[in-house]
C-alpha cells in the first residue's frame, strides 16, 4: 500500500510540472496534487470522528478502516497471483487484458467480483455491468474460499502454483506438463 501511494503520489506531480512547468511553485505542487487532497481526507475523516464521538468511536473507525485495507489487498493479492505480463525486446509491457487477472463465480458477499478479468480487458465499463469473461483464468475456488485458504500460504501455493504453470503455459503456447 505504501509504494503505491508513493507511485501515484509521483505520478499526479508529474503530471502537475507538465501542466504547470518545471518551475512552478510550491502551492501548485500541493494544491493540486489529489493524492494531498486523499491523504487528507485520510487523517481529517478519524479526527472528525474523534471530534464529535470520542476516543472510542476513533478507535473503532481506525479499526475498521485497517481491517478494510486488509482484505482489500488479500482480494488483490489473490486475484493477480502469479500472472506476469509479458516484456518484448524494448522493454515494454503487453496491454493488460482478460488473461491478467483470476476469476470465479462470486456469492452474495462478493458481489460482482468474479468480472475482474472484464475490468482488466474494458477498463471503462462501469462497475454494473461488467461481464463474465468465460475464458479468462479461473481460480480452483470461490473467493471467499480462496480468501481464507490464502490465510494458510503452503496450501495456498500447492493449489495455485500449478494452476499459474499452466496459465504460463498457454499464454507462450506451450504444451502442459500435467
Amino acid at each position: 500500500m505504501y509504494g503505491s501511494r508513493v507511485n501515484v503520489w509521483g505520478y499526479e506531480s508529474n503530471k502537475i510540472t507538465k501542466q504547470y512547468g518545471e518551475d512552478c511553485n510550491l502551492f501548485y505542487r500541493i494544491f493540486f496534487n489529489k493524492m494531498f487532497w486523499y491523504e487528507f481526507a485520510h487523517f481529517a475523516i478519524p479526527s472528525i470522528v474523534y471530534f464529535f464521538l470520542g476516543w472510542e468511536s476513533c478507535k473503532f473507525s481506525i479499526g475498521s478502516s485497517l481491517i478494510s485495507c486488509y482484505l482489500i489487498e488479500t482480494i488483490n493479492y489473490i486475484e493477480h497471483y502469479g500472472i506476469l505480463r509479458k516484456k518484448d525486446k524494448s522493454g515494454v509491457y503487453e496491454s493488460i487484458g482478460k488473461m491478467h487477472s483470476w476469476n470465479y463465480l462470486s456469492g452474495a458477499v462478493m458481489i460482482r467480483i468474479q468480472r475482474h478479468s472484464d475490468h482488466h480487458a474494458h477498463s471503462f465499463r462501469p462497475y454494473q455491468i461488467l461481464r463474465r469473461t468465460d475464458d479468462a483464468p479461473y481460480l480452483a475456488f470461490e473467493y471467499l474460499h480462496t480468501y481464507f485458504l490464502a490465510a494458510i500460504p503452503p496450501l495456498f501455493f500447492y493449489i495455485m502454483n500449478p494452476r499459474v504453470e499452466a496459465l504460463d503455459d498457454l499464454k507462450n503456447g506451450r504444451k502442459n506438463k500435467k
